[in-house]
């Protein structure tokens, strides 16, 4: 690789709109927010943990009942970026590591914009 070579890349590296990777596929989901309805792409491990509590339902989820390595960043990058309303509920758990955990639940309401793309087949909520 010539010196060049790097310099592009180091460019391509710092501006997002160069060069971007995503990690996983991008899945749209139609957020409805009274009459109007917009549309996210979530890519990777957060389009899984939206796809997750939309399946959840009222119940939500948990990283110990859906165990992923980082459902708190998941859930900051939804609310954050997506805008999308996820309450956090603590709750305390038993056994040899007793403690807390939290339950996600999404209160947003969300479907799959296209419902194949929902890992239960296609039919979502």
């Amino acid at each position: 690789m010539s010196g060049l070579d790097l310099f592009e890349a180091a460019a391509a590296a710092s501006n997002p709109a160069i060069g971007r990777r995503s990690r996983g596929k991008r899945i749209a989901f139609n957020v409805f927010e009274g009459e109007d309805v917009r549309t996210i792409y979530p890519a990777g491990r957060d389009a899984w943990a939206l796809s997750s509590l939309i399946l959840a339902g009222a119940e939500g989820c948990t990283p110990i009942d859906h165990p992923g390595p980082r459902w708190s960043g998941y859930v900051f990058k939804l609310k954050r970026i997506y805008r999308l309303n996820i309450e956090t509920i603590t709750e305390m758990h038993g056994g040899n590591f007793a403690g807390k955990h939290a339950r996600y639940v999404l209160r947003s309401k969300v479907h799959f914009a296209d419902p194949a793309d929902a890992p239960n087949g296609g039919s979502d909520q």
